[in-house]
Parts: C-alpha cells; structure tokens; sequence
C-alpha cells in the first residue's frame, strides 16, 4: 500500500518529536576488498605428567614355606645340684699325706719301703720283711728309739752291732742287715732289713715319733 503525503504527516510529525537514537541510524557499509589478518600460532607448551605421587612401600617378606619349622619345646627348669656323697674317714695314709710331715710307709706284699714328706715321695728301696713263720705285723706306728747299732737276741739267733736301727713296736725294728743279700724275699724273724747304705740314709732322715704305717 502507498500513503500519500497528507497521510504520512501525523508520522513524520512523531519522528520530528523524538530524539535520534543511533539505532535509527543505518550507516550504508560499503563492502571492499576482503584484508586478510595474520594470525600467529603460538605452539602448544606440553603438559608436563604429574609427579608420581604413589606411596614408597617397602617389599613384603617372602612368606615362610612348607614344611614349617616346628616351635621350640619350652625350656626345662634346672635340676638343683645333686648333694655331696657322704664323707667318709680318711684312711691313716690320707692323713698323713695331708698332713706335710715325714712317715714311712712299709708295703709287706711289695717288699717295699717308702720314705714321704707329705704327699711326696722322697725314698723308695726293696727290703726283706718277716718270713710266713715270724710275719711282720700290719697296723701304724711310730719311731719309739733309734740305736747306731743294737744287738738283737732271739730263740735261734744273736746278732752283734746291727747298725742304724730304729724300733717303732716292741722289739720291731727297721735296721741294716749286713748277713744277707736276699732283699725283696721275705727271710726276717719279723723285722724290717734294710741294705746297710739305705739303713744310713732313713736313720739320718726319720726321728723319735716319725710314723711307720706297714700294710699288705
């Protein structure tokens, strides 16, 4: 449809009574030849992977395998100690080689004397003891007197000037003898014979009370 002027006066007087506002405005855009705008890439940064953030965790102990060791028995108390057996006397050697002093020991099985200080043996020599008939008796005894020579009388026998004897039980003695040469054989009428040389020594050794233990 065209409106005619008279018609489009009421319109134009509205226009003529409102501000312009810029969006009645139509600016014609002339078009031209396309600019083209440079554009710069600028390359990606790259992305670094995050820190490995996973606990430290110690390796696991291999597992015991089969068989498996079987558990110690328990520990058993300790016994208390048994006791000592009951003491028993000492024999007179014992004491006498506890003792520290000088003894003489006389072995009649042997046919051995033997000179100690203490538990030492000091002298040893083979001697002639009493024969089957007149045995030398066994027991302990001590040196009762001591004679650089004696004369010994009995039912079938007198011997003058026997030396370095030394009686320690009655009329038993421990003496030279100077009529045999039959020591380590048992020939005495009950005495101890000694070689003349060792009679010597044990007179020069022994003493009033040295004791005389004479056993089997």
């Amino acid at each position: 449809m065209v409106l005619s002027m008279p018609e489009l006066a009421p319109e134009m007087s509205l226009l003529a009574q409102r501000p312009v506002l810029l969006a009645d405005v139509v600016v014609p855009v002339v078009p031209g030849p396309a600019t083209s705008v440079p554009t710069t890439t600028t390359p990606a940064s790259p992305i670094a992977p995050p820190p490995d953030i996973t606990p430290s965790v110690p390796p696991a102990s291999p597992l015991p395998q089969p068989p498996w060791p079987e558990p110690a028995p328990p520990a058993l108390p300790t016994p208390p100690p048994a006791p000592p057996p009951p003491s028993r006397p000492l024999t007179p050697m014992e004491r006498l080689k506890q003792s520290g002093k000088r003894w003489i020991e006389i072995d009649t099985s042997r046919q051995r004397l033997f000179a100690w200080e203490g538990d030492k043996q000091v002298y040893a020599v083979i001697v002639s003891t009493g024969k089957p008939s007149t045995p030398t008796p066994s027991g302990v005894f001590a040196i009762q007197s001591r004679h650089r020579y004696a004369r010994m009388r009995g039912a079938d026998y007198d011997v003058p000037d026997v030396p370095y004897t030394m009686y320690y039980s009655g009329n038993y003695a421990i003496h030279g003898a100077y009529w045999h040469n039959r020591f380590g054989t048992p020939v005495s009428h009950g005495c101890v014979n000694v070689a003349v040389d060792h009679a010597k020594w044990l007179f020069e050794w022994a003493s009033l009370g040295t004791p005389v233990v004479v056993h089997r």
